[in-house]
């Protein structure tokens, strides 16, 4: 829609899952979790709307490109830190909360791709975690 909220139209019709809709770095395609069992990973087009089946990412929540692009940081069961590349190659495990009454919400990438930044979140309150090389 436009900045003053005439021309309203919908980008996909598939249905999507949650709150899991990135931009791509191109600025111009959205990444987004359909309803679909198989590969419910699917990008669609700003400019043009055409939808593309994407990588499966292993958990398609909480996702953040990294700055070159080529790999998506995820979170599987607000416990688990995941690296998906976006070629298609298997997903790599980076770091998992044992405890249940814990939760890691939203990480990203720094600036440059060093280092990855997400929070731990606890009954009692939470705090910041910081993922170096």
């Amino acid at each position: 829609m436009q900045s003053d909220g005439s021309n309203p139209r919908p980008l996909s019709h598939e249905g999507t899952m949650g709150h899991y809709e990135l931009w791509l770095p191109d600025s111009r395609t959205i990444l987004y979790k359909t309803q679909a069992a198989d590969h419910p990973m699917r990008t669609v087009s700003i400019v043009t709307g055409e939808t593309k089946t994407f990588t499966d990412v292993k958990g398609g929540a909480h996702m953040s490109f990294s700055p070159a692009g080529d790999t998506i940081l995820d979170v599987t069961g607000h416990k688990t830190l995941w690296l998906t590349p976006v070629d298609g190659r298997p997903p790599t495990q980076v770091f998992e909360f044992d405890d249940a009454s814990v939760r890691m919400d939203y990480p990203v990438w720094s600036p440059d791709g060093g280092r990855i930044l997400f929070d731990r979140v606890k009954p009692e309150g939470g705090d910041v975690w910081l993922v170096e090389p």
